[in-house]
């Protein structure tokens, strides 16, 4: 019998591309797969995570792993020591622990911290302690500390800047960053971290053959318009609108009546019931409402929906306006990629001032209130 040979090539040919197909995929997993030790710090032995730490804070934290950590704000405040640069870091583990005095768990986590340095100071290895504190409550911190020993560096948060860029509340946690400086572990129990940093330590290290050219463009400072605030550094966490027009104000639902904005410099910050450092600039944005009430309009928008804010309200005062938005336009139209995130827009609808609410002082809000007068 006579098979017509057509049908079989044509199978061939199926199963053939098929086999390529499925090597190609094999080899595009492969190049996109991290590197056996990062793949190990995203899963890290279960028994090395700190339980406790909140969810959303977690979530934040994890999106750095196998990162550079940032760089410390100038504007932080040292308690005890001189600030340390970057490079003299490098070589070593280096544990970064957030706290705040006004959490309970504080000083149990700083007593943990301080019998681990001096475990290691006798071990004479390689490791550097940095414990910040929130701004929440910093004003109080140099009497605190006089009460106790703290073997190791202590920072203050006090613009709120660094908690925001890590996306965390005042809850204590844990980052563990290697030798070049690259987040390795976050969250971690009193056993985990202690493994974590064994582990690290037999991790060798070489010093890059040169340090990496400064980028000086980021930092200078772009001419204002005017006797607006100049626009200096970067904005981080969503796109850099200084200077130019302001996406409109779209609001799904006013959970408190609706401002008239006509005539006056809007403060929009982008917040949510969920985010510890948006709760703890709600009495900052109290009082620049309070101080600004002639000229300024500070709202409050979030995308959550309205039963979640309206019982966050019951709890929390929050003296100015606030709003819902499903749809989160502006906030898309901002880009914005972290909270709080403050945008401060002035009557003729250009963007004067954005960043952290925290870094927006009373001086700044005066100065674009005295450079808008007579937009309206």
């Amino acid at each position: 019998m006579h098979h017509d040979p057509a049908p079989r090539r044509q199978a061939d040919r199926v199963i053939a591309a098929f086999v390529v197909s499925c090597i190609c995929v094999a080899a595009a997993l492969a190049l996109a797969s991290p590197p056996a030790h990062a793949m190990a710090d995203r899963q890290a032995d279960p028994a090395w995570i700190d339980r406790g730490v909140p969810r959303v804070d977690r979530s934040a934290l994890e999106t750095r792993l196998g990162r550079p950590f940032f760089d410390i704000p100038a504007a932080a405040r040292w308690h005890g020591a001189e600030p340390i640069p970057a490079q003299n870091l490098r070589g070593k583990v280096v544990v970064i622990q957030t706290w705040s005095r006004t959490n309970r768990l504080s000083d149990r986590v700083l007593s943990d911290l301080a019998d681990l340095v001096s475990v290691y100071n006798e071990k004479d290895t390689r490791l550097a302690v940095l414990a910040v504190h929130a701004q929440a409550g910093a004003q109080g911190v140099p009497a605190y500390l006089s009460r106790r020993e703290t073997p190791f560096p202590i920072l203050i948060d006090e613009s709120g800047e660094i908690f925001h860029q890590l996306g965390v509340g005042t809850r204590p946690v844990n980052i563990v960053l290697d030798k070049a400086g690259v987040v390795r572990h976050v969250g971690l129990s009193q056993e985990g971290l202690a493994a974590a940093i064994e582990e690290l330590m037999l991790e060798p290290y070489e010093p890059p053959a040169s340090p990496a050219p400064a980028n000086t463009g980021a930092s200078r400072p772009v001419p204002s318009t005017g006797a607006f605030p100049a626009h200096e550094g970067e904005v981080r966490g969503a796109l850099d609108l200084r200077g130019k027009p302001a996406p409109p104000l779209e609001v799904g639902q006013w959970l408190s009546p609706a401002p008239r904005t006509a005539g006056k410099v809007v403060v929009v910050d982008f917040w949510a019931t969920w985010c510890g450092p948006c709760i703890q600039m709600i009495p900052h944005m109290n009082n620049l409402a309070r101080d600004f009430s002639d000229d300024v309009v500070v709202v409050g928008l979030s995308n959550e929906d309205a039963g979640t804010v309206r019982n966050f309200m019951r709890q929390r005062e929050m003296r100015y306006p606030v709003a819902i938005d499903r749809q989160a336009r502006m906030q898309r139209a901002v880009e914005v990629r972290s909270i709080p995130q403050v945008m401060v827009v002035s009557p003729d609808g250009v963007v004067r001032w954005q960043g952290h609410p925290g870094r927006l002082t009373n001086d700044v809000m005066r100065q674009i209130v005295e450079a808008s007068r007579g937009q309206g």
